[in-house]
């Protein structure tokens, strides 16, 4: 009988990924954000949001390369706790 390696699992699939970014992305505040931000702004509410976008995808890149640097579990945390120590670690 073989036994199954001690630890977590590091397997996500493809779309089960997309399904949490759509969640992350969207979440419920969609539906009332964009009639706040046209009342706000007006028909510059189009170019908030495409400006928004390129911010959250250059962050969401930043965190790609990062990720790929590290064969550990742990996200923010580890990348934290190797660049700053394991107080600041720990503080994220």
């Amino acid at each position: 009988m073989a036994t199954s390696p001690r630890g977590l699992v590091r397997g996500i699939r493809k779309w089960d990924l997309v399904a949490v970014a759509i969640n992350g992305i969207i979440g419920a505040g969609i539906f009332g954000l964009a009639a706040k931000v046209y009342a706000l702004i007006g028909t510059y509410s189009l170019i908030a949001f495409v400006a928004c976008a390129i911010v959250v995808t250059l962050t969401i890149l930043c965190f790609a390369e990062v990720g790929s640097r590290f064969d550990e579990t742990g996200g923010p945390y580890l990348y934290a706790r190797e660049a700053f120590g394991p107080t600041v670690g720990f503080e994220v």
